[in-house]
C-alpha cells in the first residue's frame, strides 16, 4: 500500500511538472479556438510556459502591451499574478486573476495610463486626450460577459480634452480630477470629481453593446469653459467605442 503510494504521488508529481512546463504557445494554439475574442482583440507571440510567460496583446491602435504571468501555486484553482506594460514602458498594470468555472475575479488591480498612449486609440475616433490616467485598489468580478461587481479609484491629471461627438466637437480644459469605479448595466463606469470643487463632477460608462455615455454638470463645464460658451444644464452625449 505504502509503495502505491508513493508510486502514485510519484506520477502526480511528474504530471504536474509537466503542466508547468507546457509550452505557453502551444496551450494558447489549443485554447483559442474555444475562445471568442472581440473582433480587434488579439494575442500574439506567447511565450514562456503555462506556469510562468509572456504574451503580447493588441487592441486597435493602441500600444501592443507586453503582458506577463506566472501562476501563484500556494493558492486553490487557477489564480494569476498579472503584470504589463506598453512597449515604451510608460503606460503600466498589475494585479491578480483568479479563474473558476465562469467566473473571473480581478484583485488588487493598479495602473497608469499615460496621455502619449492613450491618445493613439482615442485619436482614431477624433478625440484628444493630454492627461494622464491611474487606478488604485480595482477590485471585480466577471460572469460570463458581466462585469457584475467592480470598484476602486482613479485619477485624472487634467488637461486639454477635445471629445467628438460626431455632430460637434467639445474642446474642455479639465482640471485634476478623483474619483470611483462602479459597476452599472455589466459594464464598467466612473463618478469623478474635481479635486478644487466636489460638486464639479463628470460620470463615465460603458455598456455591453459598446456605447459610451458622458454625464457632465453644470459646475463642472464652468470650471472647463469659463467663457460661458456651454451655458445652461449638464452636457450629455454618447458614442460608439466598438
Amino acid at each position: 500500500m505504502a509503495r502505491s503510494l508513493l508510486a502514485l504521488t510519484f506520477v502526480l508529481a511528474l504530471a504536474l511538472i509537466a503542466i508547468a512546463r507546457f509550452p505557453a504557445s502551444l496551450a494558447l494554439d489549443l485554447l483559442l479556438p474555444s475562445v471568442h475574442l472581440p473582433n480587434d482583440l488579439q494575442l500574439r507571440y506567447a511565450r514562456g510556459s503555462i506556469w510562468q510567460g509572456q504574451i503580447d496583446l493588441v487592441f486597435r491602435t493602441f500600444p501592443a502591451t507586453t503582458v506577463t504571468w506566472e501562476i501563484d501555486g500556494l493558492n486553490p484553482g487557477p489564480r494569476l499574478n498579472l503584470s504589463a506594460k506598453t512597449p515604451n514602458g510608460q503606460s503600466e498594470l498589475f494585479g491578480t486573476l483568479s479563474v473558476s468555472s465562469n467566473r473571473v475575479e480581478l484583485q488588487a488591480l493598479s495602473f497608469f495610463l499615460s496621455s502619449s498612449d492613450s491618445l493613439q486609440l482615442a485619436q482614431e475616433y477624433g478625440h484628444d486626450l493630454a492627461g494622464d490616467l491611474s487606478g488604485e485598489a480595482i477590485h471585480a468580478h466577471l460572469t460570463g460577459p458581466c462585469l457584475d461587481q467592480l470598484s476602486g479609484e482613479l485619477a485624472w491629471t487634467g488637461g486639454p480634452l477635445t471629445v467628438n461627438t460626431g455632430s460637434k466637437h467639445y474642446v474642455l480644459n479639465t482640471p485634476p480630477m478623483s474619483g470611483d469605479l462602479l459597476g452599472k448595466d455589466c459594464g464598467p463606469a466612473a463618478q469623478l470629481r474635481a479635486m478644487n470643487q466636489s460638486s464639479a463632477t463628470a460620470a463615465f460608462s460603458v455598456n455591453q453593446s459598446g456605447w459610451f455615455t458622458v454625464d457632465i454638470s453644470p459646475e463642472l463645464i464652468a470650471l472647463v469653459d469659463p467663457s460661458g460658451a456651454n451655458p445652461g444644464g449638464s452636457m450629455q452625449f454618447e458614442a460608439k467605442i466598438r
